[in-house]
């Protein structure tokens, strides 16, 4: 079994939109894999959803981690390993699938033993989408985009975030927070992986972040299997909205 996850919290995101983001999947993956949310929120939610999905409250979990509103940690609630025996994959609310992800389908086999994670890239190399852990980054560090991280089967980096979160805790203020520190943690907590050549890094090309940071040309709008509509105010979504519903069966 495979498991997508998506974490929403407080009432300002776009139900319609994480309900996109759900339903591109389930037309690729259908009844073989688990589609999980958790929110703040559970009945607000239930109320809003336009996709059958498994909705959870994230305080009501046993023993929950990552429930620090500061930054975006609370993608990583209630726990940042659901099922170690599933192949396991956490998504933005702003991901789309677009074409069939074979690369992710070739990651869920079980003979692959090699690269027990995989993560989506950023397109340059600078220290600001880390936040504060962009000084503790090496110099030749490989940029990661934490929209979505995946962990094969029998794959788990979470003893490697908790440290890292707790070393966040313990030495980074109320007022020093930002909002990049979550991922700045999984870059953290992915590097020695990525050296040893444990990380697909899937293809910026394929798996795209687009916005006004990140603009896409017309010549490349064919080669999108993901598309990550990030912030500000997600306008990629919109731009795609006919190729989204058509893949999602959302009208």
């Amino acid at each position: 079994m495979i498991i997508f996850r998506w974490a929403i919290w407080g009432k300002a995101y776009d139900a319609c939109m994480l309900s996109q983001s759900i339903a591109t999947f389930q037309h690729f993956f259908g009844d073989k894999a688990r589609y999980i949310v958790f929110t703040d929120a559970r009945e607000y939610l239930l109320s809003r959803i336009l996709v059958a999905a498994e909705i959870y409250q994230f305080d009501q979990a046993p023993d929950p981690e990552y429930l620090d509103k500061g930054a975006t940690w609370q993608k990583w609630a209630p726990h940042c390993r659901l099922d170690s025996e599933c192949s396991e994959f956490k998504v933005d609310a702003d991901m789309f699938l677009l074409a069939d992800p074979i690369e992710l389908r070739a990651f869920c086999d079980s003979s692959n033993r090699k690269q027990r994670f995989m993560a989506t890239m950023e397109h340059f190399r600078e220290t600001w989408p880390y936040g504060n852990f962009g000084h503790r980054l090496p110099a030749d560090f490989t940029p990661i985009n934490a929209g979505f991280i995946g962990q094969a089967q029998r794959a788990d980096f979470s003893n490697d975030l908790a440290a890292h979160y707790q070393w966040w805790k313990m030495n980074v203020t109320a007022d020093m927070v930002k909002y990049h520190d979550e991922q700045g943690a999984i870059a953290m907590t992915l590097q020695p992986y990525i050296q040893r050549d444990e990380v697909l890094l899937l293809s910026p090309q394929r798996y795209r972040i687009v916005s006004p940071l990140n603009p896409l040309a017309p010549s490349e709008r064919d080669a999108l299997v993901l598309l990550h509509a990030t912030y500000p105010e997600h306008p990629a979504f919109y731009d795609f909205l006919p190729e989204i519903k058509q893949i999602s069966g959302i009208q």
